[in-house]
C-alpha cells in the first residue's frame, strides 16, 4: 500500500484506505 498500488482488498494498515476495482487508494495522514 503506497499511495496507488494494486493489491489485496483487504489487507492491515495504518493509513485509511479506498478499495477500487482491486486497486487501493491509500491516504497517508
Amino acid at each position: 500500500g503506497r499511495v496507488i498500488t494494486p493489491e489485496p482488498f483487504v489487507q492491515a494498515s495504518t493509513s485509511s484506505r479506498l478499495s477500487l476495482s482491486g486497486q487501493t487508494i491509500a491516504f497517508n495522514q
